[in-house]
C-alpha cells in the first residue's frame, strides 16, 4: 500500500484532474425534469416562463363550471362510499368553490386541523386535504363501535388520540 502512494507515474496533477472535470461538464446533458416527473429531452427544449406569484392567473368560468361538476360527481360517490363503510347514513355537500393564493388558503385553515397532501395516479400535481379533527373522531367512534356521535367543542387532540 505505501509503494502505491510512493510511486508518482500513476497519479495526476492537478492539471489533469482540472482536464477531466472540463471534459465531463461538457459532454453532461443537464437532466430536467417536469412537474409530473416526467423527462424532457434537455435543457435547450425548454421553453421557461416568468410567473407572477403577485397577480396569479386564476381558472376561467368554464374551467370553474368544469371543476364544480366534478367535485360535485366526487361527492356524491364519496357520501356513498362512506355510507357503506361506516353503515350509516353520510351527507355531504360542497360549501364553497373557489381559486385562491395560497396564504389565503392557509388563511381558511381551521386551527386544530389535520392536513393531508395526496397525489391521484392520472392527475398532476399534489392535492390537498383539510380534514376536521372534530370529524375525524366523529368517524373513529363510529369505526370503534361508538354511534358516531360528533365531540362537543373543539379542543386539541389528546395524546391517545
Amino acid at each position: 500500500m505505501a509503494d502505491d502512494l510512493s510511486n508518482n507515474g500513476d497519479l495526476l496533477s492537478q492539471g489533469d484532474i482540472d482536464a477531466l472535470i472540463a471534459a465531463a461538464m461538457e459532454n453532461q446533458d443537464q437532466t430536467v425534469l417536469g412537474p409530473d416527473g416526467r423527462r424532457f429531452g434537455s435543457a435547450k427544449d425548454l421553453k421557461i416562463e416568468t410567473y407572477d406569484f403577485r397577480n396569479p392567473i386564476y381558472l376561467s368560468e368554464v374551467e370553474l363550471r368544469h371543476v364544480r361538476i366534478r367535485h360535485e360527481e366526487f361527492i356524491r360517490y364519496l357520501a356513498a362510499r362512506l355510507s357503506i363503510f361506516l353503515r350509516l347514513e353520510f351527507g355531504l355537500k360542497m360549501s364553497r368553490l373557489a381559486t385562491l393564493t395560497y396564504s389565503k388558503f392557509i388563511e381558511t385553515i381551521g386551527n386544530p386541523a389535520h392536513i393531508v397532501l395526496f397525489k391521484l395516479e392520472q392527475l398532476y400535481g399534489v392535492g390537498v386535504l383539510d380534514f376536521n379533527p372534530r370529524l375525524a373522531l366523529t368517524i373513529v367512534d363510529r369505526m370503534l363501535g361508538g354511534k358516531g356521535h360528533s365531540v362537543k367543542g373543539d379542543r386539541y387532540l389528546t395524546e391517545i388520540e
